[in-house]
């Protein structure tokens, strides 16, 4: 196989931020750095930066749980995602450097996407993939609640554990 090696450039947080940033690098001169930014409870913020690429394209894949409904929203790299067993609803969306591709996915063997295994077994769900021509990229990905985003919430619900802010 080919030399890779990943690291922990940095992370921190408070209760309301929390942000890893991590760089892959290898095979050769190809370096992928990931930023991961929560702010609050509900908004999330992923940076991906690739370079190195030759004669070849970046290739990020967003794979959802099965339980989780895909539709396209109104632009190019935007989506709607919808909860099967609830009234939950979240937003993704993708911005790119130049001829970035979106493509979707349901149980796919070629190219391999849109899989999860469930108690063992294969379940086909949906995937976003995302094509990035090189030598180098970069992607901003953005998911919120719509029930955020649209308006205030007029029930109490009780909110998740926040995630962790260190490692």
């Amino acid at each position: 196989g080919s030399e890779r090696t990943t690291r922990l450039l940095a992370w921190g947080g408070s209760r309301r931020l929390a942000a890893v940033d991590l760089e892959r690098a290898g095979p050769g001169d190809y370096r992928a750095r990931r930023q991961v930014i929560r702010a609050g409870d509900d908004l999330w913020l992923i940076l991906d930066r690739a370079s190195g690429l030759t004669d070849t394209s970046a290739t990020t894949s967003w794979t959802l749980g099965p339980g989780v409904d895909l539709s396209s929203g109104p632009t190019s790299g935007s989506y709607r995602l919808r909860s099967l067993r609830g009234s939950d609803a979240a937003s993704l969306t993708f911005a790119g450097s130049e001829g970035t591709s979106f493509s979707t996915f349901h149980g796919s063997m070629d190219p391999f996407a849109g899989w999860h295994v469930v108690r063992s077994q294969p379940v086909a769900t949906t995937a976003v993939r995302v094509e990035q021509p090189g030598p180098e990229t970069w992607l901003a990905t953005v998911i919120f609640p719509l029930a955020c985003a649209m308006m205030p919430s007029t029930t109490a619900k009780p909110r998740p554990e926040p995630l962790p802010t260190s490692l």
